[in-house]
């Protein structure tokens, strides 16, 4: 379901409004080890999300000239963040369903890479609820979920709500991170658009 290939796309610098320039990762993991390529992308302007066509070939073409990199990685490892939490999510919602217990879940990890670090995601949390989602009473999860960096054992949380059933099945309506206590970040599915429902 989803590809062994990942794009990392994090913001270096904005050098105008009118201009942007990321530091790109491109990456995959296959048979034990992962190869990753890093590039310096500058684009034209500022990308949005209506860009992801453009961006990914912008970072094909510019990590094509860069010599890649390799390790050895742990058995099953994913080949970036989201792809680990999509993983995940599907489990939480197998959860929302009844088919796995909360219990069964918080025992279960995914290791991720991420350049030259690996990292661990994990399930802290899950809750079972249904809230007003489009004028309806829509059954959803809530899951809080850790990413662990072994090396120095830092930690991060965050949480997000997932639909359990029908088109919304697995689709996240809402995500909560805090990285600092002066920050946080919620993003919110727009019911009132019908194209959401």
């Amino acid at each position: 379901m989803f590809p062994l290939r990942s794009f990392h796309l994090p913001p270096c610098t904005t050098r105008t409004s009118s201009t942007g320039d990321f530091r790109a990762i491109r990456a995959r993991v296959h048979d034990g080890t992962a190869t990753w390529q890093v590039a310096t992308v500058e684009t034209p302007r500022a990308f949005t999300i209506h860009d992801v066509g453009a961006a990914l070939a912008r970072v094909r073409r510019d990590t094509a000239t860069t010599t890649p990199r390799s390790r050895h990685v742990p058995a099953r490892a994913r080949p970036g963040f989201l792809v680990a939490v999509a993983d995940l999510v599907d489990e939480v919602v197998a959860a929302g369903r009844g088919r796995t217990t909360a219990d069964e879940l918080k025992r279960l990890s995914v290791k991720y890479v991420f350049g030259e670090r690996t990292y661990e995601l994990r399930v802290r949390d899950v809750r079972p609820d249904l809230i007003q989602l489009g004028g309806r009473r829509t059954p959803v999860v809530h899951a809080s979920f850790e990413i662990r960096t072994p090396v120095t054992n830092a930690r991060t949380r965050f949480e997000i709500t997932c639909g359990t059933d029908g088109g919304l099945a697995g689709v996240p309506v809402a995500m909560e991170w805090q990285p600092r206590w002066w920050l946080k970040v919620e993003l919110r599915l727009d019911d009132s658009d019908p194209a959401s429902q």
